[in-house]
């Protein structure tokens, strides 16, 4: 099993995953100092989840419903992995979904930006 998804199957199922991986795959955005909840920012790669729906796994309908159960688990276990910001720019156009460099065991943004463009591939 891919070491992104071991780590994030630990709070998150499957179908969460798949969302996590198609916001990825296909909205990839860019990084930013983020608010994992804890007391100081790190920083963070982000991704819209809007354009998970390109993926073809989901609905835009069934994609809403499940990253509202992502932003639920968050809160519930306070997990610094990865945090949901829904209407990220203030005009309606689209939620980020910001991955914890560090929480994933990487200093550098750049070579973490590669591991997650192999795991939105994978299979696993």
């Amino acid at each position: 099993m891919n070491k992104i998804t071991e780590k994030l199957a630990t709070i998150f199922t499957e179908k969460q995953i798949q969302v996590l991986k198609d916001a990825w795959r296909y909205g990839a955005w860019g990084d930013s100092d983020v608010n994992f909840g804890r007391d100081e920012d790190d920083w963070g790669l982000g991704a819209c989840t809007n354009d998970a729906k390109t993926g073809g796994h989901f609905t835009g309908r069934q994609i809403s419903g499940i990253m509202s159960g992502i932003s639920k688990k968050i809160e519930a276990t306070h997990t610094d992995m990865i945090a949901n910001f829904p209407d990220w720019w203030g005009d309606g156009t689209g939620d980020m979904v910001f991955f914890n460099t560090r929480a994933f065991g990487y200093e550098n943004s750049d070579e973490f930006w590669d591991v997650l463009n192999v795991w939105s591939k994978s299979n696993d």
